[in-house]
């Protein structure tokens, strides 16, 4: 095709450095400059391809708009009737493959890392997406510069709209596939390029993370097996966790290998954490450690046998975990099983039963599974089979790995969220206490911010605000230090401190930080990701709490249509959703509406949780108050009193939920007229809330206005003048605004009182 000392246009081509999928690359000499340059021409045979000329003419055109110091200058395009040619800076190094296998300290390493993300920076800042990031297209030139070559796949991501399908063919010198069909390299392919689905700025990033793995780990995620094989991984993003590295390097690793794209940090997220890493100070030896070298070198070849030999077990068991997944999937394929209508619960119970039969005599396969089938049992609200599987799997992984190894936390996790669905909240929290217990100790940041956070959820579930809060606030700082203040993830860790402020009475300090979350997890997840819905529902009780019905209205709605579209009618988090919306109704005075969306809550929760479950009872109370709110006392009743009972069982009976079923009863046996028992029941709720805190928050206000509208009622107007002083002060003290429900009972109280009842102490 070309020969040396063949000259075309100003460029004498001087010795050939290489051959490539498309065509041949050479060093030339630019006569005009006295440049050395390299010369990528395209194949004859590609030449004649349409197709192939068009994604040269591509690359040319991206390499032209990309100018940064980490990534190959484009100098000239040159077109001819015979040859298309790209001239390109020459740079003098070393693949990064090759430096990987010869080694490099980590302060080298570390500088690789951030070259490549700053030229990922520059190209997704063009909409360009790379698609082919691999070690052999990033060089080290000579002067310790990190370049990233050949965009000859690359293409601006608003022109990504074809739908490639199933991998062509293979080039036989590197296995790239052809453009046009699935396209990248597949030991260093998202998940999404493998499925043959469109490539984004988050594939790139993924692809950034199996490059970080084998620059760290000097090995490839996906392995070196066949391609085929290979392939079947990247689809899945089978990465394996890198061991004996650095573990902020780690935990970077691991979230840009995540399956789910909106979950990747992006260029710039990678490089503040990595900017990060180069910041910290370097560990110094003290002098004394030259006295226990020896030890030291005998107790590292240890560890070092000791994490081979985990590596190989973990390896061999996510093969034989993908195998037998396969296998169950396969099995549930219409075109091989004899009844093709099969549910999702159906093919887990089937998977369940056969890993008991199958795995019996391979505990980590087993136990891996098991996790695998429990969490999944746990995100279809089935919480009594999810824990079942979950605590098995703990007790298997404990036998193999012992009490105290950090593999346990995902398992924790996931066992402590399960036993907070089923309502057994002491275990919940014993699981997840130790969970941050053991993160803590192995110096896991990122686990250990997960672990608070669930923590922290389930104490503000059952207003124990003053232990909630400072673990919410260690979860927000171990997520800001990690991964910044801008994450997804930082954005919904800080949930749980808005929801403390709510439950404080304080929903316009929850409010704003509440809709900065919503907006970082909406640009960086998408309007449907299950943790923005959870956010959009938040988000509304914040502004129903503010008398912002309307808004609230509409985001419980998109909540709501968000979790019936992911997870079913039936499923309990729907459930929550639609009691929540109901509560909204009941704000505007749309009792006959809330009573509706009330029963299909109830009627959901008691299939899915039981009904002795603490969420059924206060599902059952919202009920009975929009029954009573309606005049129907006696149908409202009995459901109040079986819920006082469930709640005392549950949470005692000093808990504020206790308390707001006393006031609604209270009221229901009022209008019944059974007086005496009423006055009992509404100070006896008065005493909780005093007790536990609660005399400055707004819901306190509510009962002391309404147990003053009592006495009025009772014709006891120095009594009720007292109580609507002190309702007046606690509203007083709050940001809540007229239209509130607590605002509009003191005013309906005060309404009440008789002039020149001497009730003057009650400002008007």
């Amino acid at each position: 095709m070309l020969a040396e000392g063949q000259v075309v246009g100003p460029i004498r081509l001087i010795g050939r450095l290489g051959v490539g999928g498309m065509g041949e690359v050479w060093e030339g000499l630019d006569e005009r400059l006295g440049r050395r340059v390299a010369v990528k021409a395209i194949r004859r045979s590609a030449d004649e391809d349409p197709l192939a000329r068009a994604r040269f003419a591509r690359e040319a055109r991206i390499l032209s708009s990309l100018e940064h110091p980490h990534v190959c200058r484009l100098y000239e395009y040159l077109h001819t009737d015979a040859l298309d040619l790209l001239v390109l800076e020459l740079v003098h190094g070393r693949p990064l493959g090759w430096a990987i296998a010869e080694g490099l300290t980590a302060a080298q390493k570390l500088g690789v890392a951030l070259g490549v993300g700053r030229a990922l920076l520059a190209a997704h800042a063009l909409s360009v997406v790379h698609r082919d990031l691999k070690p052999e297209n990033v060089m080290l030139a000579e002067d310790g510069t990190v370049k990233v070559l050949d965009f000859g796949i690359a293409r601006r991501s608003v022109d990504l709209g074809e739908s490639p399908s199933g991998v062509e063919g293979e080039d036989a010198a590197d296995g790239l596939t052809l453009a046009g069909r699935i396209a990248g390299t597949p030991r260093y392919m998202s998940p999404e390029q493998a499925r043959g689905e469109p490539a984004t700025a988050a594939s790139d990033m993924f692809c950034f993370g199996l490059l970080l793995f084998e620059l760290y780990t000097s090995r490839s995620a996906y392995g070196d097996g066949p391609l085929t094989e290979v392939l079947a991984r990247a689809q899945w993003g089978d990465v394996p966790a890198p061991v004996g590295i650095d573990r902020a390097i780690a935990a970077l690793i691991a979230d840009l290998t995540r399956l789910e794209p909106s979950g990747r940090p992006t260029a710039q997220q990678a490089l503040e954490r990595l900017g990060a890493i180069e910041k910290r100070p370097l560990r110094r030896l003290k002098a004394a450690a030259a006295i226990v070298v020896a030890t030291s070198l005998i107790a590292g070849m240890a560890l070092s046998l000791v994490g081979l030999a985990r590596a190989r077990r973990e390896a061999v068991t996510a093969q034989a975990t993908t195998d037998f997944l396969v296998r169950l999937f396969q099995a549930s394929d219409p075109q091989e099983a004899p009844t093709p209508e099969i549910r999702a619960r159906e093919v887990l119970a089937r998977g369940v039963a056969r890993l008991r039969d199958e795995l019996k005599d391979q505990p980590a396969i087993r136990a891996r599974l098991l996790a695998v089938l429990g969490g999944i049992h746990g995100n279809l609200g089935l919480y009594r089979e999810a824990e079942d599987l979950l605590e098995e799997a703990l007790t298997v992984e404990e036998r193999l790995v012992g009490p105290d190894d950090p593999s346990l936390l995902p398992l924790l996790g996931s066992q402590g969220n399960a036993l907070s669905g089923l309502g057994e909240l002491d275990r919940a929290e014993t699981t997840l206490r130790r969970a941050v217990e053991l993160a803590h100790r192995a110096e896991l940041p990122a686990e250990e911010a997960t672990a608070l956070n669930r923590l922290a959820a389930l104490l503000v579930g059952q207003r124990r605000l003053d232990e909630a809060e400072p673990l919410a606030l260690r979860a927000v700082a171990l997520r800001e230090a990690s991964v910044g203040p801008d994450d997804p993830l930082t954005a919904e860790t800080s949930v749980n401190l808005a929801l403390v402020e709510i439950d404080r009475g304080h929903p316009e300090l929850a409010e704003p930080r509440l809709a900065r979350a919503l907006a970082t997890l909406e640009e960086h997840r998408g309007p449907d990701h299950p943790s923005v819905a959870a956010v959009v529902n938040n988000l509304a009780t914040a502004r129903n709490a503010l008398a912002r019905f309307a808004e609230a209205e509409a985001l419980y709605r998109r909540a709501l249509d968000s979790g019936v579209r992911r997870l079913g009618a039936e499923h309990p988090e729907v459930a929550v959703m639609r009691n929540d919306l109901a509560v909204s109704l009941v704000a505007q005075d749309r009792f006959a509406e809330a009573e509706v969306e009330y029963r299909r809550a109830l009627a959901t929760a008691e299939r899915a949780l039981g009904a002795t479950h603490p969420m059924t009872a206060i599902f059952a109370a919202n009920l009975g108050e929009a029954l009573d709110l309606q005049g129907r006392a006696v149908e409202a009743e009995p459901i109040l009193r079986h819920a006082l009972t469930t709640l005392r069982a549950v949470f005692g009976a000093d808990h504020p939920a206790v308390a707001e079923v006393l006031r609604v009863l209270g009221r229901s046996c009022a209008s019944l007229g059974r007086r005496d028992e009423a006055e009992r029941m509404l100070r006896d709720a008065v005493r909780i809330r005093e007790a536990t805190g609660d005399a400055a928050h707004p819901d306190f206000g509510r009962l002391l206005a309404e147990l003053g509208a009592f006495y009025l009622d009772a014709g006891r107007v120095g009594e009720a003048s007292v109580l609507l002083a002190r309702a007046e002060a606690v509203l007083g003290q709050s940001a809540l605004p007229e239209g509130h429900p607590a605002r509009r009972a003191l005013a309906a109280a005060r309404s009440k009182l008789p002039a020149g009842s001497g009730a003057e102490t009650v400002r008007r």
